[in-house]
């Protein structure tokens, strides 16, 4: 298991690199996808297993690869499913699952099983897409598993239609929307509120207040690029541009 004082990147020049935490790169830079660069699809996100030993990572052309960490020129798999560039991914805290979102307008989760039959045996990893989580009308930027053991598992996902959601890991349901204000604060932290999962912006009635707020986000561009919940799993906390 790698060290908590490193982390690591991925860049468009294809490489995957571990860090110390003052910048220096730790061993060599491990060439994604091949290690053809300037004819493979572009890689936009990363993100390493809880236990060290794999990375998540996607790219423009739709697709999730799964990958060693010291070897990975050669992904082990490729999750299929968005239709355009997939954005963020993130694996949940005890490294079964996959979540990836994209500029489809959806997250997906998948089913990820890690094997080990000795060390002279290749590890194998099976994946099975779960959940398809529709419902954003607008890029998911950003996703957060909630900690702390919960039950039900929850994961969040935060996009460009100004709205943060909370789904249920287990089933793909949706369990809250939180409609982030346009409105400016005066000072201080930006409360948002969180809606009932049957809330609708869609209304065709001007005077309804969820379609003024519906407009007002539009004319004000707000989009939430990220997310994240404490360490207790109790507040959701996220960033706009």
């Amino acid at each position: 298991e790698p060290p908590e004082d490193q982390f690591v990147t991925i860049a468009w020049d294809e490489t995957i690199r571990k860090w110390d935490m003052d910048g220096r790169p730790v061993g060599k830079a491990e060439r994604a996808l091949g290690g053809q660069n300037g004819s493979n699809p572009m890689p936009y996100c990363l993100a390493v297993s809880p236990d060290g030993q794999c990375v998540a990572y996607g790219c423009n052309d739709g697709k999730m690869r799964i990958a060693d960490l010291d070897d990975a020129r050669t992904p082990r798999v490729m999750m299929l499913g968005h239709k355009s560039a997939v954005l963020c991914v993130k694996w949940s805290p005890d490294g079964s699952q996959v979540a990836a979102g994209g500029s489809d307008n959806t997250a997906r989760t998948w089913k990820v099983g890690v094997l080990h039959h000795g060390p002279d045996v290749e590890m194998r990893l099976l994946q099975q897409e779960r959940h398809r989580l529709d419902g954003h009308e607008a890029a998911v930027h950003s996703l957060a598993w909630r900690p702390g053991g919960h039950d039900p598992e929850w994961l969040a996902t935060s996009s460009s239609d100004g709205t943060l959601r909370v789904w249920h890991a287990g089933n793909g349901r949706l369990v809250h929307k939180l409609l982030i204000p346009p409105e400016k604060p005066a000072a201080g932290a930006q409360k948002g509120r969180f809606a009932d999962s049957s809330d609708d912006d869609s209304s065709d009635d001007e005077d309804d207040p969820r379609a003024k707020q519906a407009k007002e986000r539009a004319k004000a561009r707000i989009s939430a690029r990220s997310i994240a919940w404490s360490t207790d799993g109790r507040t959701l906390v996220s960033g706009h541009n």
